[in-house]
């Protein structure tokens, strides 16, 4: 039942959104394998942030003792650039995009077919919609790991260790 959906889903995809005769297949490996290694990449900032909160804390005699004088690094300093990877997908996706116009001019050389279509947003639909929709994707994802990460800074930080002008909810 589901490799049906999928295929269903897929084909239903490739023929209204996608250039025809593209391999949709490597796009999607490649989409999948840059979120996925922009995902745990953006993980440097748990291990940034365990490092600086460890800084927190004194050792003596089998206990870990909270120095309070000590100040936890702002949490932009902790995050630098652990999201970056989501802005390479981002700029690998603008290349989909024109990879996707190049294909009706070069590839399939349906460019003139494009522009007699009635519906003059074609060219643009089947170049644009995946990527764009690939765009939101990576965004969401990149938002929601920004705001998991300040929920952790704020949560497991020591309230007396949080630096003054930290963003305050």
């Amino acid at each position: 039942m589901k490799n049906k959906f999928h295929e269903s889903f897929c084909k239903m995809f490739h023929v209204k959104h996608f250039p025809p005769g593209m391999d949709m297949e490597t796009e999607k490996l490649f989409f999948g394998l840059g979120m996925c290694g922009a995902f745990f990449y953006s993980w440097t900032f748990v291990w940034r942030y365990l490092q600086a909160r460890a800084e927190l804390y004194l050792y003596s005699d089998g206990k870990y003792i909270l120095v309070e004088q000590r100040v936890m690094a702002d949490f932009s300093e902790l995050l630098g650039n652990a999201l970056i990877g989501f802005w390479l997908v981002a700029i690998g996706l603008v290349g989909f995009a024109v990879l996707h116009y190049l294909h009706f001019w070069q590839g399939s050389k349906s460019i003139y077919l494009m522009k007699r279509l009635p519906d003059k947003m074609e060219l643009h639909k089947r170049a644009l919609t995946l990527p764009i929709l690939a765009l939101l994707i990576c965004v969401v994802t990149a938002f929601l790991l920004l705001v998991s990460y300040y929920g952790l800074y704020r949560v497991a930080t020591p309230k007396q260790c949080i630096p003054v002008n930290q963003w305050i909810f």
